[in-house]
């Protein structure tokens, strides 16, 4: 057999290998669209009482590829760091941000003494400030309780935001335990064009990977993502 035929051969069979027994184009026909953005967990709300590592794998097993970080790694030490991206490369997750809670928009009903509580004022701030590195990190609890309307800001908006965070009003609970649709603003940001991170920021009212599966499956689902 010459290189060209076992090229042949063999390409032939990895392709064999990942469709079904059909052709090409009924193949091509059937497939999904791929998940417009990205998917994340802030890692503080997963079994806090775990060690990070193991955090790390309940994440994993609930599907997701990223997670955010707030303080977890302040008292590392050098050793730490390297066993902590060891365990993150073996599962396949990346820390996609790291995100200082003094600086979200806040509802007023968690800080009184916040004084960002507004994300129309936020937005306003970066547009001002103009610069294409600074984005709002627009967290839909949060407005929701402050000020509600949260589609038609985020319509208005999108070129600003960077980073969108998901959890369900009143409790902080995963999406469909209370009032926000969350349905309909994935599919909005799937609408817009949106490609950068919606990280999951809910404490579970039961298992935490049942909880984020759930709540990946409504977002792919919304989108009609595969």
């Amino acid at each position: 057999m010459n290189r060209r035929e076992f090229t042949k051969t063999a390409a032939g069979a990895a392709f064999a290998i990942a469709l079904p027994a059909c052709s090409v184009l009924d193949a091509a026909a059937d497939t999904k669209p791929t998940m417009p953005f990205k998917l994340s967990v802030m890692l503080w709300t997963v079994n806090k009482q775990l060690p990070f590592e193991q955090r790390l794998e309940k994440v994993a097993e609930a599907g997701y590829g990223a997670v955010e970080l707030v303080n977890e790694f302040l008292k590392w030490s050098d050793e730490d760091f390297r066993r902590m991206n060891n365990k993150k490369r073996s599962l396949g997750i990346t820390f996609d941000a790291t995100a200082g809670v003094w600086k979200e928009n806040i509802d007023q009903e968690e800080n009184a003494k916040y004084y960002l509580t507004s994300v129309a004022e936020g937005f306003e701030i970066i547009r001002k400030v103009d610069n294409p590195h600074v984005k709002f990190l627009y967290d839909f609890f949060h407005e929701q309780i402050s000020e509600g309307n949260l589609i038609k800001k985020l319509e208005k908006n999108i070129d600003q935001v960077g980073l969108v965070h998901i959890a369900d009003v009143p409790g902080r609970h995963e999406p469909g335990t209370g009032e926000i649709n969350y349905a309909n603003i994935f599919r909005k940001l799937a609408e817009l064009k949106y490609e950068r991170y919606a990280a999951m920021e809910f404490e579970p009212t039961g298992d935490v990977v049942t909880s984020l599966r759930g709540a990946r499956e409504l977002a792919l689902h919304s989108v009609g993502a595969s």
